[in-house]
């Protein structure tokens, strides 16, 4: 009787403590309803308490128990300290003392769903509906933990969605989060036994946010005032001036040292100082402690990078959409294209006499810069008639000196070219082919040379008059 007695006193403890376990529901009734569905704790809490009540809605106690139970679900302690107070008193349920007590100790803080790890039961990549969690929901969790202060039942949730993530960087970036909110709230053994093995470079990590302990200033020991002399410095003892005291005998007072400090007045167990120095409890003589100011600011960053994370693939998948609908116009159109006959030549749709013509003019553009020649220098050797003239090939010897070859050939110039051109004059010029040239030597003998131009616009209009972009 004793022990029940204490249990009653222990959820009536945490009620109390909590503070609002009877408080009125402050959130309007239609937002709610809305928050709750879509999964917010403190709205289940909330309305609840309007269903255990009767305000605004049908009184109705199952339905009450189950928002109760789905806000502690998620570690609401206020709901959690009702579902022990229901199970314990049988008010709305049913007696359970079992019930009763996973809901008092859930309520306390020390165990979420009976230990964190219990998460991993849930569905891997599932909504409550059993459908496929969208990015956009997961997002939105996300986002909804960068306010407000880091605690347990964050870090409870966050591992809770991490489970929920398939892809692996985001996965570590959420669980990463949830560690930090571990260690900051004081549960670093629940992080040791059930999240510290899940990520990857965990001592990297560990080491991001450990500082040397400013409690002890990175040696693992912590100063505390002496006990014995309050912090003073000398010696306990009430009568003692300065390592000396009077000793009453029968004979008459008598002033000696003092038996406790042996005459030096300090303290004898901190020898003066007034401070012990003693394992510190804040970094357990490690002289490391996680810095609070590091861990929040990691906390921020891995959240930050995980939305961060969600808009580029947002972005991405929008990009492939449009990606997508673009390829299919371009089908749509190019099927409508072929539909009219029309076939699609160097990225252009024209009719197949065209294409043959863009061929034809290809291959004729290629004819000419195959066989047109660069920074040519020759000699004219004679002017001939409708602006030609016979020239000669010239090259260089090792003393730089200019040698005629026996390379002839023709060059067709006009007034566009600006060049006067003269009898045994040098030049150094590209020359664009243009066909050949015919003509009869003095010696009565026929020759065909090669036929150049100076400008390339000539050059193609003198090889399509001779018909070489026929072939």
């Amino acid at each position: 009787m004793a022990g029940f007695n204490k249990f009653r006193l222990t959820v009536a403890a945490v009620a109390l403590a909590i503070g609002f376990v009877n408080a009125a529901p402050t959130m309007p009734l239609d937002e709610c309803r809305r928050m709750a569905a879509e999964g917010d704790a403190e709205a289940q809490w909330q309305l609840g308490q309007r269903y255990e009540k009767g305000e605004g809605v049908k009184q109705d106690s199952m339905r009450a128990i189950a928002q109760y139970k789905k806000a502690a679900d998620q570690g609401h302690k206020a709901a959690c300290a009702k579902l022990a107070s229901c199970y314990e008193t049988g008010k709305l349920v049913g007696k359970n003392p079992a019930q009763a007590a996973k809901y008092r100790e859930m309520a306390e803080g020390e165990v979420l769903n009976g230990d964190i790890g219990d998460v991993t039961k849930s569905t891997h990549g599932k909504n409550a509906k059993g459908g496929e969690e969208s990015d956009e929901s997961l997002m939105k969790d996300v986002l909804r933990f960068t306010s407000g202060q880091i605690d347990y039942n964050k870090a409870a949730e966050l591992f809770k969605l991490s489970e929920k993530i398939d892809e692996k960087p985001l996965r570590q970036l959420i669980l990463k989060a949830s560690a930090i909110a571990l260690i900051y709230s004081g549960k670093a053994s629940v992080y040791e036994n059930n999240v510290r093995s899940k990520i990857n470079d965990h001592e990297e990590f560990e080491n991001a946010f450990r500082q040397p302990c400013e409690f002890c200033n990175g040696d693992g020991k912590a100063k505390t005032k002496c006990l014995d002399c309050h912090g003073s410095g000398r010696c306990p003892v009430s009568n003692c001036r300065n390592g000396r005291v009077v000793i009453k005998q029968i004979t008459g007072d008598k002033i000696g040292n003092c038996g406790s400090c042996n005459g030096t007045g300090q303290c004898k167990r901190c020898h003066g100082e007034g401070e012990l120095k003693a394992r510190c409890l804040r970094c357990n003589g490690k002289g490391i402690a996680p810095s609070k100011k590091t861990m929040e600011e990691m906390f921020d960053s891995f959240l930050n990078d995980a939305s961060t994370y969600f808009k580029r693939k947002r972005e991405e998948a929008a990009e492939a959409e449009r990606r997508e609908e673009e390829r299919k116009r371009e089908a749509a159109f190019e099927e409508e294209q072929r539909a009219k006959g029309l076939v699609k030549y160097d990225g252009e749709w024209m009719t197949p006499a065209e294409k043959e013509k863009k061929e034809r003019d290809g291959r004729f553009a290629r004819l000419i810069v195959s066989k047109s020649r660069t920074r040519q220098t020759f000699k004219v050797l004679q002017i001939l008639e409708e602006g030609r003239a016979l020239c000669v090939s010239i090259r260089y010897n090792s003393y730089g000196n200019p040698i005629l070859t026996d390379e002839v050939f023709c060059l067709l110039f006009s007034a566009s070219n600006n060049k006067t051109v003269v009898d045994g004059e040098i030049f150094t010029n590209d020359l664009y082919w243009s066909g050949t040239y015919s003509y009869t030597t003095v010696q009565g003998a026929p020759k065909k040379v090669a036929l150049f131009a100076i400008d390339l616009p000539d050059a193609i209009r003198e090889a399509r008059r001779q018909g070489f972009d026929e072939y």
